[in-house]
């Protein structure tokens, strides 16, 4: 690893890692040069992960085309946020993921005021940026992209089968099937219906078509509501509700109990199009502090709202 005269960006050679120079200042310095947003940015301190993890997404695992380079850019933000879940800590990683979030659903200068998500899918690349929509394609390959990663991890996390055993088989298979080649989506796609859990066949064709759809070569992310309710001996009952989406957007939304040890996840509610999901009566071992939805930030959602 080493610097380069570039202030604001990294570059990841097979072997080599250039990382910006102004990374090698401390926040003091950058501040003084660049003002409060250069001292504080949390771009300077997962640049060097992301620019790492390209030795595996963008050299041992190249991309075929313009339409796929988003898993090479998604793939290493991805690879960062499991450095800061390991080396920073959970609150650390929620930070992050809800960093990744904003930059996806939220207008701004850079993007000519526009909503990143609603210029146009990840598959789209570069070509997405214009006089109209700015810088917007780094807006999407790279955050939403690693939320793709991100949502398939969390939807084939289990606590009793090995946490993230499961993803980490997939990811392998990925490397050794495709290693030293070009891959595109549809080979990306192709190894994860190869490891899907039976909660991933969201709509019982036995393929990931509809994740993709949406999340790949959509633009849609729907937003929730959960009401609910918990009697003193511990019986739940509420509604989880989604919007913002059309009549065949489905998503597996996970459910989350707070028992005063941090949140563990009780279940999914499979929600189709504008629709709602009772949960009636389900007796708990015990009252829980909180309850919520996607707490592990494992659905992209433009607003997440819980009413108790």
């Amino acid at each position: 690893m080493t610097q380069q005269p570039a202030p604001n960006f990294g570059q990841a050679w097979p072997t080599l890692v250039f990382m910006p120079y102004l990374a090698y200042l401390d926040t003091t310095q950058r501040a003084q040069l660049l003002g409060t947003r250069g001292g504080t940015d949390t771009f300077w301190r997962y640049v060097g992960p992301h620019e790492v993890a390209h030795q595996w997404w963008g050299h041992i695992i190249g991309w075929d085309s313009y339409r796929d380079q988003w898993m090479s850019e998604g793939f290493a933000e991805f690879s960062a946020s499991l450095y800061v879940q390991m080396i920073r800590g959970h609150d650390k990683f929620i930070d992050f993921w809800e960093d990744q979030r904003r930059q996806i659903i939220q207008a701004s200068p850079a993007t000519k005021d526009k909503k990143p998500y609603t210029i146009g899918p990840v598959t789209q690349g570069y070509r997405l940026n214009s006089g109209k929509t700015g810088a917007v394609a780094q807006r999407l390959i790279y955050p939403k992209g690693a939320y793709i990663l991100h949502m398939l991890r969390m939807m084939m996390f289990n606590q009793r089968e090995g946490g993230d055993a499961r993803f980490q088989e997939m990811m392998k298979d990925f490397v050794k099937t495709y290693f030293n080649q070009p891959v595109s989506t549809e080979d990306f796609k192709s190894i994860v219906e190869k490891h899907m859990t039976k909660d991933m066949n969201a709509d019982g064709s036995g393929k990931m078509d509809w994740f993709f759809n949406q999340w790949v070569y959509g633009t849609q992310v729907p937003a929730y509501r959960l009401e609910y309710k918990v009697t003193s001996d511990g019986v739940l009952s509420g509604k989880i509700t989604q919007s913002g989406v059309t009549d065949d957007f489905v998503m597996i939304v996970p459910i989350y109990l707070d028992m005063g040890k941090g949140w563990i996840k009780l279940g999914s509610a499979r929600l189709a199009g504008n629709s709602s999901v009772d949960i009636n009566n389900l007796k708990l071992p015990a009252v829980p502090k909180r309850v919520g939805v996607a707490e592990m930030k494992d659905v992209l959602a433009t607003s997440i709202e819980v009413k108790n």
